[in-house]
């Protein structure tokens, strides 16, 4: 991308370094769950052994776990991104690092949507197969 000035007033300025830290703060909350989903994951690969005899629902669990690490791997590196591309255009105005600002954000909510629908479409699932269980 071609490198141009980037001109933004104190105000508009102000507000994307706002948003920069309410982007962090969520970063924050999103590691935090991470973590958690990472130790909710050992704890599963510890205990199941010693609980259930065949070991299977926390293996079940520690799966789970896995995957909703992973599923907050990227979406949290594109709000640190985030928040380092929008600090940097804003404070040497730089428009390339907005465009990059821009398009981590853009990510991000990419992600969030297609996440939104395939949770949407497991509900569905799910009542689809308790009318069908139901039914029967």
């Amino acid at each position: 991308m071609q490198q141009t000035e980037l001109n933004i007033d104190s105000e508009t300025s102000n507000i994307l370094k706002d948003t920069s830290r309410w982007t962090n703060i969520l970063a924050m909350i999103v590691l935090i769950g991470v973590s958690l989903s990472a130790l909710t994951f050992l704890l599963f690969v510890a205990f199941s052994r010693a609980t259930y005899t065949n070991g299977f629902y926390g293996v079940f669990a520690a799966l789970i776990s896995a995957i909703t690490i992973g599923a907050h791997i990227y979406p949290l590196v594109q709000l640190f991104n985030y928040r380092k591309h929008i600090r940097l255009a804003t404070t040497t105005n730089d428009s390339d690092e907005l465009h990059k600002a821009v398009m981590c954000i853009r990510n991000f909510f990419r992600y969030i949507v297609i996440v939104v629908l395939i949770c949407i479409g497991l509900y569905l699932l799910v009542m689809l197969l308790m009318m069908l269980l139901v039914g029967m």
